[in-house]
């Protein structure tokens, strides 16, 4: 029997609200919560396809529930104004899709659910009520169920599920709630009962009447105190959370039927809200109404049809099947590609079972569509199928789009960009989870273990997916002014990226033994100091202990954390206590040797001898790439230590270790973003910036800046570059707070321009929520209209810096492209290893480094057209600790 869908509204909403974040108009209004709404709405209505529903909707005024018990709710903050906002949006949207909707004064949403839940099952009515508050269950029965909504999976409740779950009946809940209580609304229940107890108590006795009927043969002293004492309450309680099954409502016959939904006001309300992908998909057919198109490719006369259908389709979306997360040593096991919605086709090359086309046989074909500049390839994370193809021989050409790249410029907000994330938010489509295919954890099997009907349709469901998403976010990409950033640097820079992580660094995994072993008699050292300091010996690497040795037996700390924290170990030290240095030198150099020293023997590849890290171009907001497996970018650059471990890393017999580094790069751009004369003419000059900004401050010569003025002119440079306090400022030079006011204020005097940069964009991500690079990458400045002052204050100067910061990584990427194309043709000759931050790192063969590491540097310094030259200096060495 088809069921009657009722919705607590309220419960949806307020879920997608804390859920979803950072998702906004372009004017700023938040639209989460809405946007939540709609994708759980369209989400049951493309799996139930039901033809009867309603929505519930709690309302501000006060309900009955106030009547009995003033503090009911009491402790929950007022509605936050950036939801207040978006409910008429969603009542509206509900009207919009034809759903019947009821609210009404003096009731929570549960009552009127509990009443019409309770009305459609006397009349014959199979009734699922969908919602996140677990109160709700308490009306299960054989015609009533609940679909609780949750993070990771939505479950359905019948009678034996709550059974299992809560361990009652459905209607002993309120008894059991009763008891416990429920701390989010205020029901006082009975203290020191939890919901352990209060289902122990309710499976022993079955009600509240009957639990107090034998009150006397209640074991536990203070359990038994506490309910006699709050017998009260406790019935009280009971009447806060019992769900109302006789609401005054109107009901008609028919009153849940979904009516004909009104097509022009609903795409009227989308385009407001600026959700152009649902206010497209009105214009087309549902993608449900249409039957899935998935065929499995496995003989090659099938093959051979398709590639004529793709070459004159001229585009088409792909994904691979592999063996592995490793991209460099991952096989195919399959192949698929759409060139429609609804549609795809698999190839299977590498199943266990059978089944498969023979991949020898099938490359030739395949090349036809992969190696083809004319077919244009999307994919989504293009980069690992780069590798994976490679790994077989196929050398992927004519890429057209990256939807995960795609995805990540146009809303890089948000915290997945996974294609099944993606699917989902975008239009509503559940996509297959892999853990279905081949589980987690010690029972995770291969892809190829898996039998090909059921990769096949996984696969197929994959390239669908990202052919829609291409038809999504490309008119972003143009709307928001993103093409050339798009274009011309992240997509180019895919092939970049995957020939360096291909190619790797030579690691000499003696030294990593010596300099480990080297660590590990200093920290020995280290370890007999501090026991001798502290008069004992502990375990330093206990974090419980060490604070019971500074906060009990020194008395060097005081408060109810006892944090051992860096920041407060650094205190300490400047504070004069010897072994909190000592206790940082310690964890320092632990860390050098076991995520580097120790770690970096274990990733070294037997077949290259080199360690091949992956860069992550989707993760850092402000377009700085990040590496993984192994991080190089965190080893220490300028400490001894670091030293050490880039002493590892060796160029090849006959080559050398090349370095390209732009010089004082984010300076620079902020003399080009903020046009202040005083730094356009200081760096067109070629002048000591540093020197240059101590004398203006310090009002003497250049001439005349010692040392101390310099150094405080650096860091009052870089600081206001990142937004830089007064008090952060005096924290970093020693001084106090007035002294580091009054150097700021005469650096503004002498640079005025850069003030007006910081104003203005402040005032910019104020008003918009985000800030933008010299290439208009978009980058978010969400907490800047935090009600917390310190909140605000720290998105604000996050906001100072963020154009800066994302222009050089914008730069560093454009210099990365030319360069490629420079020493694309010496691939026996050159290759780049490495970036880091600003930095380069090329191997070269030795009787042309010099050569050829002067071209590079002049291509990198015409990268990007500044009102200010971008020099790059440059260094050689056998190592990388050799690299200056």
């Amino acid at each position: 029997m088809d069921k009657t869908f009722l919705i607590d509204g309220s419960s949806v909403f307020f879920r997608a609200y804390h859920g979803i974040r950072n998702l906004r108009r372009s004017d700023g209004m938040a639209t989460n919560a809405v946007y939540g709404y709609v994708m759980t709405l369209r989400s049951l209505l493309n799996e139930y396809k039901p033809s009867e529903m309603v929505v519930a909707f709690d309302l501000p005024d006060k309900t009955f529930r106030v009547d009995l018990y003033a503090p009911y709710k009491a402790n929950r903050a007022a509605l936050p104004d950036d939801l207040a906002v978006q409910i008429p949006y969603i009542k509206k949207i509900t009207d919009c899709l034809g759903i019947p909707r009821f609210e009404m004064p003096g009731y929570e949403a549960d009552d009127l659910l509990g009443t019409l839940a309770v009305w459609l099952a006397k009349h014959g009515k199979q009734v699922m009520i969908v919602s996140g508050d677990k109160d709700l269950m308490q009306l299960v029965d054989d015609s009533i169920s609940v679909l609780r909504l949750a993070q990771q999976k939505n479950m359905i409740f019948s009678e034996n599920e709550v059974k299992e779950r809560y361990g009652v009946n459905p209607d002993q809940l309120i008894d059991v709630l009763a008891l416990m209580g429920d701390s989010s609304d205020n029901v006082p229940g009975v203290p020191g009962i939890g919901e352990k107890n209060a289902i122990a108590l309710i499976q022993e006795y079955g009600a509240l009447e009957n639990l107090y009927e034998n009150i006397d043969a209640v074991t536990g002293k203070k359990r038994k105190e506490n309910l006699v004492t709050y017998k009260e309450q406790a019935f009280l309680s009971r009447t806060l959370v019992t769900i109302k099954t006789d609401a005054p409502l109107e009901i008609t016959d028919g009153f849940y039927k979904i009516s004909k939904f009104d097509v022009n006001r609903l795409r009227q309300q989308y385009e407001e809200l600026e959700f152009r992908s649902f206010a497209q998909e009105l214009e087309k057919a549902p993608a449900s109404d249409r039957e899935k198109q998935y065929e499995t490719i496995d003989t090659l006369d099938k093959l051979a049809k398709v590639v004529p259908a793709i070459r004159e389709k001229s585009q088409c979306a792909f994904d691979t099947e592999t063996t592995s997360l490793d991209s460099l040593s991952a096989r195919l096991v399959g192949l698929s590609f759409s060139i429609d919605r609804n549609q795809g086709w698999y190839i299977p090359v590498g199943h266990h079972s059978g089944g498969n086309v023979s991949l020898e046989q099938a490359t030739p074909l395949l090349k036809e569509i992969l190696e083809s500049e004319t077919i244009g390839k999307t994919g989504h994370n293009v980069k690992y199928d780069l590798h994976v193809l490679e790994n077989a021989n196929i050398y992927l050409r004519g890429v057209q789009d990256d939807t995960l790249l795609a995805s990540y410029l146009v809303q890089p907000e948000m915290e997945s960009h996974k294609l099944d994330d993606l699917a989902w938010r975008c239009f509503a489509m559940e996509m297959t989870p892999i853990a279905d295919l081949i589980g987690k954890g010690r029972n995770q099997k291969s892809m190829a273990d898996v039998d090909v009907e059921t990769v096949s349709d996984y696969a197929c469901e994959d390239t669908d997916a990202t052919w829609r998403l291409r038809s999504v976010l490309m008119p972003k990409i143009d709307e928001y002014d993103l093409g050339i950033l798009y274009r011309e640097v992240e997509l180019p820079l895919l092939r970049v990226l995957a020939d360096m992580e291909r190619r790797g660094i030579k690691v000499d995994p003696a030294v990593l033994i010596e300099q480990s072993r080297e660590l590990e008699r200093e920290l020995e050292t280290l370890a007999g100091e501090i026991y001798r300091s502290v008069g004992k010996e502990f375990n330093i690497n206990s974090p419980l202990q060490l604070a019971q040795i500074l906060y009990d037996d020194l008395k060097l700390l005081s408060g109810r954390t006892r944090s051992t924290r860096a920041d407060i170990l650094e205190k300490l030290a400047a504070d004069g206590a010897p072994i909190a240095q000592q206790i940082l030198d310690y964890r320092h150099r632990q860390k050098i040797k076991s995520t580097y020293l120790d770690a970096l023997q274990k990733l070294i590849r037997s077949e290259t001898g080199r360690v091949h890290t992956t860069y992550n171009q989707a993760v850092a907001n402000t377009g700085r790439l990040s590496s993984s497996d192994p991080n190089l970018q965190n080893i220490p650059i300028r400490t001894d230590l670091g030293r050490r471990v880039r002493r590892a890393f060796v160029a090849e017999e006959g080559s050398l270790l090349v370095s390209l580094d732009y010089s004082q790069i984010e300076l620079r751009i902020l003399a080009h973003i903020s046009q202040d004369p005083g730094l356009l003419q200081a760096f067109s000059a070629g002048e000591d910036i540093h020197r240059r900004t101590a004398a203006e401050i310090f009002d003497v010569k250049p001439d005349e800046v010692n040392a101390d003025m310099r150094r405080k002119a650096k860091e009052i440079n870089f600081g206001l570059n990142y937004g830089m306090s007064p008090y952060g400022l005096a924290r970093r030079l020693l001084i106090d707070d007035k002294e580091a006011a009054s150097y700021i204020e005469r650096y503004f005097a002498r640079y005025p321009r850069v003030r007006t940069y910081m104003d203005e964009t402040t005032d910019f991500a104020m008003n918009h929520l985000y800030v933008t690079t010299i290439m208009n990458r978009r980058i978010p400045t969400l907490g800047i209209r935090d009600s917390n002052r310190m909140r605000q204050e720290n998105a604000k100067r996050a906001a100072i810096n963020a154009p800066i910061q994302g222009s050089a990584a914008d730069l560093l990427k454009k210099a990365m492209i030319c360069v490629d194309e420079l020493i694309r043709p010496l691939r026996r000759e050159a290759a780049i290893l490495l970036t880091v931050h600003d930095e380069l790192v090329l191997e070269i063969k030795e009787e042309r480094a010099e050569e050829i590491c002067r071209q590079c540097r002049e291509r990198m310094e015409h990268a990007m057209d500044l009102s200010v030259p971008t020099p790059v200096e440059f260094s050689l060495g056998r190592s990388w600790a050799d690299l200056k």
